[in-house]
């Protein structure tokens, strides 16, 4: 546990170097990779060293290496990529960890005791960034968005609104899953051209649209469902508040919502699944101001902006489809 963080880097430094995608084609020699990566011979071949411990690369010869099948994971053209991801964690969100000691001591994000600001405001200065984070979200989201577009039941549905949804991933899964449908990804403006782009990609230029808006000041009305992945838990109470109140608002009688969320158990035991959960917790605390919540917080979140008693679905990863209509 001490020392894990070493592997968050050495995968992160992979990504950044390009190497998986170089190792792709076939095995190369440390020389010929540094050559190509523009790398010192012997400080890559420590890297990957690193990396074969990991299973992400594997010896090939003498001096010689090539990409193990946990390696594709991280090259950027695969669709089931966690390159994005990696180098998230691994050069964007690594400062903030740093300071988990400082927000549990004043309850303030980094972001609020430097910069004196919450949510992504940052992004709106740093394309790359932006990029990066987007990319990251769809590969999560891509996790669990064939699931919830399974699992519930959505054929009578006429318009989907994904709000605050990124690029768009969850919209894509439940417009292919459900033809006869349209949509509208709402998100500022970072995330804009790169949303419409992916909309455009998965074939649905005709039916999908992104639109430029901010969910604390008004949501588009019209649609049967309204779609919140990982939105809820970036922001406290009161904020959270404000964005449900918006979506009470555009719905129609007949209209539900879909909240994707982790939900916080009660009583936490050791385990994987619980340690997932309270990590994005931790993760709220010190990046952005929000938390986790268990079941019961979120009926009270939204029932006190209106919404009816919320069922619970465990999808995948962890997530769960949680689904509410106006009271």
């Amino acid at each position: 546990m001490i020392h894990g963080g070493w592997m968050s880097q050495a995968l992160c430094s992979a990504v950044q170097l390009g190497l998986p995608d170089r190792l792709a084609a076939g095995g190369q020699s440390v020389a010929a990779l540094a050559a190509s990566l523009h790398c010192n011979p012997d400080a890559l071949r420590r890297l990957l060293r690193g990396l074969t411990s990991l299973g992400i690369v594997a010896e090939q010869g003498h001096d010689g290496y090539t990409l193990a099948p946990l390696g594709h994971r991280l090259r950027c053209d695969t669709p089931d990529s966690l390159g994005a991801q990696a180098l998230w964690f691994g050069r964007y969100s690594w400062p903030l960890w740093g300071e988990l000691v400082d927000s549990v001591r004043t309850g303030l994000t980094r972001r609020e005791r430097r910069l004196g600001q919450q949510g992504y405001a940052h992004l709106d200065s740093d394309p790359e960034a932006a990029r990066v984070f987007n990319l990251a979200m769809v590969q999560l989201t891509r996790m669990v968005a064939a699931a919830v577009a399974s699992s519930l039941d959505f054929t009578a549905v006429r318009r989907f609104v994904d709000v605050g949804g990124g690029y768009g991933e969850l919209l894509v899964a439940c417009l292919a899953a459900n033809p006869h449908a349209s949509g509208t990804l709402l998100e500022i403006a970072h995330a804009l051209p790169g949303g419409q782009r992916h909309l455009d990609d998965a074939g649905l230029a005709a039916r999908a649209v992104a639109q430029e808006g901010d969910f604390f000041v008004a949501i588009p009305d019209g649609a049967d469902v309204y779609l919140l992945k990982a939105v809820l838990h970036n922001w406290d109470d009161a904020q959270c508040g404000v964005i449900l109140a918006n979506v009470r608002r555009a719905m129609a009688p007949h209209a539900r919502v879909v909240v994707v969320e982790r939900v916080l158990p009660d009583s936490i035991a050791v385990s994987a699944a619980h340690q997932a959960v309270v990590r994005s917790d931790l993760k709220m605390l010190v990046g952005l101001g929000g938390r986790e919540r268990t079941r019961g917080e979120f009926a009270a979140l939204l029932g006190a902006a209106g919404f009816s008693e919320p069922s619970f679905r465990p999808v995948a990863a962890g997530f769960c489809a949680i689904e509410t209509f106006g009271s």
